[in-house]
């Protein structure tokens, strides 16, 4: 079965993409205590006129509110582009202003040709902070059973992958076994198998 154009449920499939974890009360703080202290260094980055920190802190202060998000409802992501599509497709948040973060920060911190200007740093941190106060107010209306609505949508997403998914991970399990030494040959596909 061919996915959609629109699909998403491969950030749940690849590697390092989105899992369920418990919902952590805990990190949720941690996550919230983090961004707020990005936002306070966005303050001192423009007093000290530190042009360079500016994106990086103004990205990193939106993406750690959005992780506390994803702690009350119990998503883990090792993935930035996984974690800000989601925000949008599961919580229905616009993501544009972290999207478009996202993309000033890896250019500017690859190509050194630019230059911020005191209006862009003011307009950032305006962005940053309403960005998280959006994320912090959704955060607090948050119940237990608009937390179970969310993680139904996850679950909906993060369907167990297809036939053709499995097979073609399998058979680089077995390629990477065969080239290495290797030779679980019938373990492989017994295991390959068990999944069809």
């Amino acid at each position: 079965m061919k996915e959609k154009k629109d699909d998403y449920s491969f950030c749940f499939k690849k590697a390092g993409g989105l899992k369920f974890i418990n919902p952590n009360e805990r990190l949720v703080e941690v996550y919230k205590k983090k961004s707020r202290s990005a936002l306070n260094m966005l303050q001192s980055a423009k007093e000290k006129q530190e042009d360079e920190w500016i994106l990086d802190t103004s990205y990193y202060a939106k993406y750690f509110i959005v992780y506390a998000l994803f702690m009350k409802v119990g998503i883990k992501s090792e993935n930035h582009s996984a974690s800000i599509l989601i925000l949008k497709e599961i919580f229905n948040i616009n993501n544009s202003d972290i999207l478009f973060a996202k993309k000033e920060r890896i250019d500017k911190q690859y190509y050194i040709d630019f230059h911020v200007t005191k209006k862009d740093v003011i307009e950032m941190i305006k962005i940053a902070e309403k960005f998280n106060k959006s994320i912090i107010d959704f955060i607090s209306k948050l119940n237990s059973e608009s937390i179970k609505l969310y993680e139904k949508r996850c679950e909906k997403t993060s369907v167990y992958p297809s036939v053709t998914d499995r097979w073609h991970l399998y058979s680089e399990v077995f390629y990477i076994l065969h080239t290495t030494g290797h030779r679980p040959v019938e373990c492989t596909i017994s295991i390959s198998l068990s999944f069809f």
